[in-house]
């Protein structure tokens, strides 16, 4: 009834271990299977904690079969053991590391460079909490519950499997240590690990579950089967996460020390398949990586430079279950290289860039939360992603993204290189012989506003979209951006940060499609007015550079606002609601519509080179390929098009030096209707007539200005039966040479 205490002696040098189960320190040769261990499950016992606790060196605390060795018995032998573990009350159950090297403490079979086949499940209930700690002295004083350990390797090397299901009425922690390897661990595998693995892990919490980094080197944090540096296959091994609290995961201040939810690690190599992944928090779910290299901070399979590990058909569900959500999911980047991500993959080095194969597939949701945020870091590649892949990652990934909060949706690029904030697959240079496309829908729904900010450092930027910076292959998947009471701002920012709705970035290469659509309630603002050349804005497929085909209708609604978009003030700095952007070559289609149902539609040119603002595909400067595609602009106020100190304003699509009937390949219609009157320069309607005659008979035609401009309609002659209208009034000269007949409701 009372506590049951397993503690190693804390003396130097002395292998003074403590252990419930057979085997025991350099018991190599020991095979111990179907032997059950059981504590507290008879009625009436478990009114105390139960504690584990290492010691010094190669003291370990133990509840399991078999035992750790000394470094020269490292994969030798064979000490296979199988069993289940089960604790079945306890009022606290603590696994703390010890206070010198190798002080393990662990729930679990195999140990510290233990060799065989270890397998059998776990349960443990707490009416109070359940901690897993790191040690505080030596090297590998790691703290697990799990089959395996660090080191385990060999020619008689085995699987790990089993499941391991924990439940605390209060919380469940699981902390790295603070000196070297000082891990700490629930599933299966560890550090260095060499071996396949398999096992449902389940965590059910009546308040907060914490997984945090540890200070010293290599102290990660994890709740999955692998660990740094593993190598194995992971099967039927689904995740669950429950909190009637709040979930945090968290990175640290040391290299390595990260914090996840999933399978892999750093630097992990194999597989993970058929394991999904779920999260549910009554109040908050934060992912925030730590300012040491490294030390991200994921939920999804995979880690930093685990650039050969895929995971295929793994789904990832946050929020799913009633109840939950009701507070924010907060993703923040941090440190050099720390990323902060819901996906599988993860974030590389630069020099391991183009290498290997992480693909990885599954769809990612968000069901439920009062608020999600994205909020880069302000070191160097400290990326908040929620998408497959990662910063220069390689292969083929895909998976349906799905996120709907009531409130608000926040991205923000952060201060330093590279510091984006990403809702889609890839990444920045995500490309190699290995690559492949990325693709699947990305569906978001909000209460609130979007805020779409890239921040101040060279590529910072807030992407809704597949691929990203120098990206290398073919991208796909509707876009749906929904609000049922806000307003959507895209804001660029230093050089090369962009903010963009749509597959690509700067200097994609490959084919993109899908249709994108953007229906909000108090308006669409889209501002490129920082300083720092290419720092763009986008509602559309490509980007600035861009090189391949593009298609998809584009859709931008607000239905009780107004529309603006504003180039900048240095080169490059375009606003554009269209494929395409400066420098882009391909051929690019998709019908263009813009609502503003409660305001004025104004664009404006910049003031730098090369920052116009357009409606339409390609670009008011040099672009080339051919163009399809309707044009319908409507607004309750008025419509504007004014060119800037630098550059032009654009209603409708351009290739090269405007648009001819040789480049524009028509569209289902053309329509400027403004309530409150129009007012365009002369620049914008260059290409008018190209695009007034090449939709005559395929869709509506309404169009008025007062600008000079000779219209000419040419061509076959038209006799259609249609409700479509054919309105067009100019300021200079209408010449018709054919004939327009309608015989319907049409005009």
């Amino acid at each position: 009834t009372g506590g049951i205490s397993v503690t190693a002696a804390p003396t130097t040098g002395t292998p003074s271990y403590a252990q419930i189960g057979h085997g025991g320190h350099n018991a190599i040769n020991l095979i111990a299977t179907n032997s059950d261990i059981l504590i507290n499950t008879r009625a009436g016992t478990g009114l105390g904690d139960v504690a584990v606790t290492g010691g010094g060196t190669n003291a370990h605390a133990m509840i399991g079969n078999g035992g750790s060795r000394t470094d020269g018995n490292l994969g030798l032998g064979n000490n296979t053991a199988s069993g289940a573990i089960t604790i079945g009350n306890a009022a606290n159950v603590r696994v703390i590391g010890g206070v010198n090297t190798d002080g393990v403490a662990q729930i679990g079979h195999g140990g510290e460079r233990a060799a065989g086949t270890h397998s059998g499940a776990i349960s443990i209930n707490a009416t109070g909490d359940i901690e897993v700690r790191g040690g505080t002295g030596g090297n590998n004083a790691l703290a697990k519950i799990g089959h395996g350990g660090t080191n385990n390797t060999g020619a008689n090397g085995g699987p790990k499997s089993g499941d391991i299901d924990l439940t605390a009425g209060g919380g469940i922690s699981v902390t790295g240590g603070t000196t070297t390897r000082a891990w700490a661990q629930i599933g299966n595998g560890g550090y260095q690990n060499t071996a396949d693995t398999s096992g449902a892990v389940q965590l059910d919490a009546g308040g907060d579950i914490s997984i945090s980094g540890g200070t010293g080197g290599d102290t990660y944090a994890l709740v999955g089967h692998g660990g740094l540096g593993y190598t194995g296959a992971v099967t039927a091994a689904a995740i669950g996460v429950n909190s009637g609290g709040s979930i945090s995961v968290n990175g640290s201040g040391s290299t390595n020390t990260f914090g996840q939810i999933g399978h892999g690690g750093s630097g992990a190599s194999g597989s993970a398949a058929g394991s999904n992944v779920a999260l549910n928090a009554a109040n908050a779910i934060s992912i925030s990586a730590g300012l040491g290299g490294s030390a991200y901070a994921q939920v999804g399979h995979g880690g930093y430079n685990s650039i050969s590990f895929t995971a295929s058909g793994n789904d990832i569900s946050i929020n799913q279950l009633a109840g939950a959500g009701n507070g924010d999911v907060t993703l923040t980047g941090s440190g050099v290289n720390s990323n902060a991500t819901i996906g599988h993959g993860g974030s590389r080095s630069d020099g391991n860039a183009g290498l290997g194969d992480n693909s990885s597939s599954g769809n990612i949701t968000i069901a439920r939360a009062a608020n999600v945020r994205l909020l880069a870091g302000n070191n160097t590649d400290g990326v908040a992603q929620i998408g497959n892949g990662g910063e220069r990652s390689v292969g083929t990934h895909s998976g349906d993204i799905s996120i709907d909060t009531a409130g608000v949706i926040e991205m923000r690029g952060g201060a330093a290189n590279f510091a984006q904030a990403k809702i889609g697959h890839g990444g920045v240079f995500s490309s190699g012989v290995n690559n492949g496309p990325k693709s699947g829908t990305i569906s978001l729904s909000a209460g609130g506003n979007y805020t779409v900010v890239a921040g101040s450092g060279t590529g910072a930027a807030a992407h809704i979209g597949h691929g990203g910076i120098g990206f290398a292959g073919n991208l796909s998947g509707a876009i749906e951006v929904e609000t049922t009471a806000g307003s959507l701002a895209l804001t660029s920012g230093g050089t090369d940060a962009f903010a963009q709705i749509g597959h690509g970035g700067i200097g994609v290469v490959g084919v993109i499609g899908d249709d994108i659509c953007v229906h909000v309630t108090s308006g669409i603002t889209m501002s490129s007015g920082a300083s720092g050349n290419r720092g763009y804005v986008q509602i559309g497929h490509g980007g600035n550079g861009s090189t391949g085909d593009r298609s998809g209708d584009i859709a931008a609604t607000a239905s009780n606002g107004g529309i603006s978009l504003t180039g900048g003030t240095s080169t490059g700095r375009y606003a554009q609601i269209g494929h395409g952007g400066v420098g882009s070559n391909g051929a690019m289609s998709g019908n263009v519509s813009a609502i503003a149902g409660g305001g004025n539609l104004s664009i404006t040119g910049g003031a730098g080179s090369d920052s116009y603002g357009m409606i339409g595909h390609g670009a008011a400067v040099s672009s080339s390929g051919t163009r399809q595609g309707g044009v319908h602009l409507f607004s309750s106020g008025s419509i504007t098009a004014a060119d800037g100190a630098g550059s032009t304003a654009q209603v409708f699509h351009q290739s090269g030096t405007g648009l001819t009937t040789g480049n524009y390949l028509g569209g289902d219609g053309f329509q400027i209707v403004g309530n409150g009157g129009v007012s365009f320069s002369d620049a914008s309607l260059d290409g008018v007539n190209t695009m007034i005659n090449s939709n005559i008979g395929s869709g509506p035609i309404s169009v008025a200005f007062s600008n000079d401009i000779d219209l000419i309609i040419s061509g076959p002659d038209q006799a259609v039966n249609t409700a479509n209208q054919f309105q067009v009034v100019t300021g200079g000269d209408l010449t018709m040479l054919s004939s327009y007949h309608n015989a319907g409701a049409g005009g």
